[in-house]
């Protein structure tokens, strides 16, 4: 649920996303609202190169058809898509640790004049902060598992998680413009430690003035690494401990 929500990530008109989203019904549907993308083309997707239109090195202009319907859509959205799209393809090479691995972006931008081929992987690049605010929320604000039981309890557990999160960025932001440094240089989790420090203010106006900006300092002093083009493999570092998997009730494996 965490992953879906926030694996796509809207940086001013365009939103950005993974290759779990490129679909022609996703990409109508964004464009239809007067939303542009810019996505990973996913993987199992074909393409003929004897009818696209190329525009440059690497960079063409491909036409998609609506497929049929699928199961979740009603009829009435389904017939008001348009039968075909025109989708933008640039490949790319990235760099990351000494390697090089292709990257293969789609987009609704296909004004390549307006948008060159170098900016769409720029602004593709992005993305990247999604993956670092899903591990934040995640790691440090302890929702990698979601300890509620009903669907409405999982809800406001997701939803009261995400406002602390937008709370503690808000004050990054704070510290990144008094000290004139980008919001993103500043590190999620010395930002929580320094406000959860600080959690009671003494009540004096003063004196919290003087804590707020010796925590904006703070806050400011502390700066993540640059580490631009970064891909990381989907592994686990740590093994599991050899333990059973828990099934039935703590009470039940308790002696009487």
């Amino acid at each position: 649920m965490l992953r879906k929500v926030l694996d796509s990530f809207k940086f001013g008109d365009v939103l950005l996303a993974d290759r779990y989203f490129c679909s022609f019904f996703m990409m109508a549907i964004l464009k239809s609202r007067g939303v542009d993308v810019c996505m990973s083309l996913h993987q199992l997707r074909k393409v003929d190169y004897s009818r696209v239109k190329w525009l440059g090195d690497n960079d063409y202009i491909d036409t998609w058809y609506r497929p049929q319907r699928a199961k979740w859509m009603s009829p009435d959205l389904y017939h008001r898509l348009p039968e075909r799209m025109d989708i933008r393809v640039v490949a790319f090479n990235t760099t990351s640790d000494n390697q090089i691995e292709p990257l293969t972006v789609v987009t609704t931008l296909l004004d390549h004049e307006k948008y060159p081929a170098a900016e769409i992987g720029k602004l593709y690049g992005y993305r990247w902060y999604a993956e670092l605010d899903v591990f934040s929320i995640k790691q440090m604000l302890n929702l990698d598992h979601l300890r509620c039981k009903s669907p409405d309890m999982i809800r406001r557990e997701f939803w009261t998680t995400l406002p602390a999160y937008n709370m503690a960025r808000l004050v990054c932001a704070q510290a990144a413009f008094v000290h004139n440094k980008l919001a993103r240089q500043m590190s999620f989790t010395i930002a929580c430690n320094t406000l959860l420090s600080q959690w009671l203010m003494p009540p004096d106006e003063s004196i919290r003035k003087t804590l707020g900006k010796h925590n904006l300092f703070q806050i400011a002093c502390n700066e993540v690494g640059d580490r631009p083009g970064r891909i990381e493999p989907r592994v686990i570092k740590r093994r599991p401990k050899p333990y059973k998997l828990m099934t039935r009730p703590r009470r039940q494996y308790k002696p009487a």
